[in-house]
């Protein structure tokens, strides 16, 4: 039998931490603490409908894979994109990420799932 591992809000937001240490990228660091506080905020939070809970998780999570991503791939020197270029890019694509993510075009209609909640 498998062992289920616990994973709390804190623990899982340790994959992203380094983002919350970035002495380089200031903007982007005070977006990703923001956005770690508002995650442990929301499951925190009681809330009437778990799905719009798990949306909203969903929201958070895809802006902190994008923004590892952008970093661990050293994009801002692929792109010349501006940091703030970047915090915009992601707040604009943060609800289709997953679509993305999984290979369907934005103009494509999005299939039945959980991890498309976060689209609006």
């Amino acid at each position: 039998m498998i062992k289920k591992v616990q994973v709390t809000p804190t623990t899982y937001l340790k994959n992203y931490d380094e983002l919350c240490h970035l002495q380089d990228f200031p903007l982007i660091q005070q977006v990703c603490v923001e956005l770690h506080q508002r995650f442990i905020g929301i499951c925190q939070t009681t809330y009437d409908n778990i799905l719009e809970q798990f949306a909203e998780l969903l929201e958070i999570d895809a802006q902190l894979q994008m923004f590892l991503d952008f970093l661990q791939h050293d994009f801002f020197e692929e792109t010349g994109l501006s940091e703030e270029e970047v915090v915009e890019m992601i707040l604009k694509d943060k609800n289709v990420y997953y679509r993305l993510l999984t290979g369907i075009a934005t103009n494509q209609k999005v299939p039945k799932g959980l991890i498309y909640l976060s689209e609006k």
